[in-house]
């Protein structure tokens, strides 16, 4: 499945290069347009990120994830600030199919885990945003400013047993920058974590990226700058 994101910041859409919000480049002040372009290409899924959301948990920008769930007919997943129980609640109840959870999911594994269960399995994506450093892979945390000390194939053990199997990973330092997915991470974590859905999500440059990630075994594909640099379209992703 090929899901284009739209990242939100101050109600346009934007892109990062590794997650710094000094490098957003505004793409459209209209982000349902940008919706409604990606529905007419053949998308089925939209991946949200409220950017404002996931650096500051008070400035979420709710009503307008709300208007663009109102306006379409796609699965829409999002992230970005989910902090709390309330927080998965309200996106659901404004018609969003999946919620991205990611700081809490490290820094509260278990928490996350008793939402699940609570709301269903299904209806929550975590998400571990990794750092790759000599030491390992590094999960990074409040919209990618600080690092955690937790294990990644700690907390895929952990969620997989609790009945979570959907995973976002992003390699940040490949996010935005159009020089390819880490093949390699996701090769590993598919090894080494049978049963697990991945989302692969950062550095896609081409319909060959795609191909090879399918390959791997990944199963969703996350594509944002690619989308807005023209390198191919939605139909054309849906294609290949």
């Amino acid at each position: 499945m090929i899901i284009p994101a739209i990242d939100l910041k101050d109600s346009a859409v934007v892109r990062l290069e590794r997650g710094d919000f000094d490098t957003a480049r505004e793409f459209s002040r209209d982000p349902l347009a940008v919706l409604r372009s990606f529905a007419e290409q053949g998308a089925q899924t939209l991946h949200v990120v409220d950017l404002d959301g996931a650096r500051d948990g008070v400035r979420r920008q709710k009503s307008l994830i709300a208007n663009l769930v109102a306006e379409s007919s796609l699965r829409v997943q999002v992230g970005g600030g989910v902090r709390s129980l309330s927080d998965v609640r309200d996106l659901l109840n404004v018609g969003v199919s999946r919620v991205v959870v990611g700081s809490t999911a490290v820094e509260d594994p278990a928490l996350v885990a008793s939402w699940a269960k609570e709301l269903g399995a299904d209806k929550i994506v975590i998400a571990l945003d990794l750092r790759v450093t000599d030491e390992g892979l590094v999960p990074q945390v409040r919209g990618w400013q600080s690092a955690s000390e937790q294990s990644v194939e700690g907390l895929l053990r952990f969620f997989l047993r609790s009945g979570l199997k959907n995973f976002l990973m992003t390699d940040v330092d490949k996010d935005g920058m159009l020089e390819g997915p880490n093949f390699e991470l996701y090769r590993q974590v598919l090894d080494g974590s049978p049963g697990a859905c991945i989302q692969a999500s950062g550095g896609v440059r081409s319909l060959q990226d795609l191909r090879d990630l399918r390959k791997l075994g990944i199963q969703e594909a996350i594509v944002g700058m690619a989308l807005y640099e023209e390198r191919f379209t939605v139909a054309e992703a849906l294609q290949c």
